[in-house]
């Protein structure tokens, strides 16, 4: 509960993006790509791969950036799954 952001956390780890002072978990970019991809998988069955892709694409700029780790990723891509499903 109230874990810091990366780069708050550590001063070696420099952001892209400004921190907002708020808790690092459950990544918000994770959840939303996760709730957009499941529902764009099933608006666009051709395209699940390509989508997949976009959406690892997503998560992964938020941990390089160092707005959130591994562990906020996982919990807000759990999340994001459950909202759609």
């Amino acid at each position: 509960f109230n874990r810091a952001r990366p780069s708050d956390a550590d001063a070696g780890v420099r952001a892209a993006a400004p921190s907002n002072g708020l808790p690092g978990y459950p990544s918000e970019d994770a959840a939303l790509s996760g709730v957009t991809a499941e529902m764009l998988k099933l608006l666009f069955p051709a395209s699940v791969e390509e989508i997949t892709l976009k959406a690892a694409q997503q998560r992964q700029a938020a941990l390089l950036s160092g707005r959130a780790t591994a562990s906020d990723i996982a919990a807000g891509l759990a999340l994001g799954k459950a909202i759609a499903n």
